[in-house]
């Protein structure tokens, strides 16, 4: 049995490039099952799709299988897999992932090369599925997958979740792994989580399966994949990617003992994970702060307190500039999740959205671009069918905006300010760097990228506010914005760029130099 699990090429200015776990985690089970996997990952290896092409039907593969983590991705496993079957290829090829997970139907009408659809998680299905094929049995018996029999769509019963996520092999890696080139790796501690914000695939993907909301691995499995990334691989820095790290009074415990743990078994490293704002407790941070963690990333979402609870986040405006506070007088670095436009959106809300990142300085242009996803399964996406706002564009979904002005605001940032998106990473690059050094040195380096990242929000307050000023004037008789407005808008960042972009170049360049 030859399988491959691949992810396909992405834009990795529209989403974080980075290893794909789930796959990891599917190839991981079967060859704890005795089934070795090639795993392909197009944008890790800086391939196009011709490539992926060729390289799949060398393979001489008896199962592809192919996750769809966003709604893009769907064109690109449309052709690689149509290139397959043109190029004679019979393998069983499936793809999962939570887009296929919840529009099976389309997904299987719009991709006739692919077999079969994986419901939620995999591990077990991908397994039973080679399993089939190497005893020739009828893989369309294998609970948890979708698949079209005579032109319509049939189900398999859906898998319960994994009771014990400590029985799941420790996910595969390779050369690729390593994010961006450095000795930083991603993990996951849990799955799931028990919120419901009205946006978010997460607790649809869970709640379908048989289980409970959010599971835990333990403290002793979490470490013991850390200590075999820094054994094996040379891990020095990890991020952990769970949708809910710090859920109830029993999470907050457990990375208290995380920490306690890494600390007890001598590990030197950094570590990162995501939360939500209210779960900021000054004294559980600067425990976790002396076990290692270095970089916190809130899921803030707005400055408006209409969206939050439009998102039914249960949190507040003063809750995110606490928690952002917080984090910053203890040492931490800060990165945030952030929305800036949603479908009621109005022109004032944008600007003080645009106020909320400059007072908390987390200017970036991803949080002043970012437009609410629809996800398949989520409240926002049967809001907007019952609104009639709702957009299918084969399996993408989207709204357009009802106010004209906040449409042009949205496609002139996303056009004029792309530029700077450079300075973004290379901003996230250098905290990473700093992250690692000795505290004694991180000093005179933090001080250089304070001076960058206030210079960042400088440059995007003053773009912001000439962007949302020219998009005011439509609703008047004044002409929208032209040429000369983007010429002169463009001008500006370009020249913020280039001075920033050195500044930051030199800086990573330095602290590489001591370490």
């Amino acid at each position: 049995m030859r399988i491959a699990l691949v992810s396909p090429p992405y834009d990795t200015q529209l989403f974080r490039i980075g290893e794909n776990l789930g796959l990891r985690y599917c190839a991981a089970a079967l060859g704890a099952a005795g089934y070795p996997v090639d795993v392909l990952e197009a944008a890790l290896l800086g391939i196009d799709e011709a490539e992926l092409v060729r390289q799949l039907t060398a393979g001489g593969y008896d199962m592809i299988g192919f996750s769809i983590m966003f709604d893009e991705a769907s064109g690109s496993v449309a052709q690689t897999a149509g290139a397959l079957r043109e190029a004679g290829v019979k393998a069983l090829i499936c793809v999962g992932g939570h887009v296929p997970s919840f529009d099976y139907e389309t997904l299987l009408g719009i991709l006739p090369g692919v077999d079969c659809v994986v419901r939620f998680e995999g591990e077990a299905t991908v397994v039973a599925l080679a399993r089939a094929l190497e005893q020739r049995d009828d893989w369309r018996s294998v609970p948890g997958i979708a698949f079209l029999d005579g032109g319509l769509s049939r189900v398999t019963p859906v898998r319960p979740l994994i009771a014990d996520l400590d029985t799941v092999p420790f996910p595969v890696r390779d050369e690729t792994s390593r994010y961006l080139g450095d000795d930083h790796y991603f993990l996951v501690t849990t799955r799931g989580c028990p919120f419901v914000c009205t946006f978010c695939s997460v607790p649809a993907f869970y709640k379908e399966p048989a289980g409970p909301a959010w599971r835990k691995r333990s403290v002793g499995n979490v470490v013991d994949e850390m200590q075999w990334l820094v054994d094996v691989h040379g891990a020095r820095a990890f991020s952990f990617l769970d949708d809910e790290f710090l859920v109830g009074r029993s999470g907050k415990q457990r990375a208290r003992d995380l920490a306690q743990e890494i600390v007890a078994r001598g590990l030197s490293v950094s570590w990162a994970f995501e939360c939500r704002s209210d779960d900021v407790d000054p004294d559980l941070f600067r425990s976790l702060r002396d076990g290692g963690l270095r970089h916190v990333f809130l899921g803030i979402e707005s400055g408006n307190q209409r969206v939050l609870d439009a998102f039914d986040k249960r949190t507040t405006v003063e809750q995110n500039a606490q928690a952002i506070r917080v984090v910053r007088e203890l040492g931490l670095s800060l990165g945030v999740g952030f929305i800036m436009f949603e479908p009621s959106t109005t022109v004032h809300e944008l600007r003080v959205n645009a106020d909320f990142l400059a007072a908390n300085r987390i200017f970036s242009y991803k949080a002043l671009t970012n437009k609410v996803r629809v996800y398949r399964g989520t409240r926002l996406e049967r809001d907007l069918t019952h609104d009639g706002l709702l957009r299918r564009e084969g399996l993408r979904l989207d709204f357009s905006f009802p106010d004209p002005r906040v449409s042009a605001a949205y496609d002139l940032m996303r056009e004029l300010l792309l530029p700077l998106h450079e300075v973004d990473q290379l901003a996230k690059r250098a905290a990473f760097q700093i992250d690692n050094l000795p505290a004694a040195q991180q000093g005179p380096a933090m001080a250089v990228l304070e001076l960058a990242e206030s210079g960042i929000t400088s440059a995007f307050a003053t773009l912001t506010g000439s962007i949302l000023d020219r998009c005011d004037l439509m609703g008047r008789p004044e002409e929208p914005p032209g040429d000369d407005f983007r010429a002169s808008v463009a001008a500006i960042v370009e020249d913020r760029r280039v001075g920033l972009t050195r500044t930051l170049s030199d800086l990573i360049s330095s602290v590489r130099s001591t370490t």
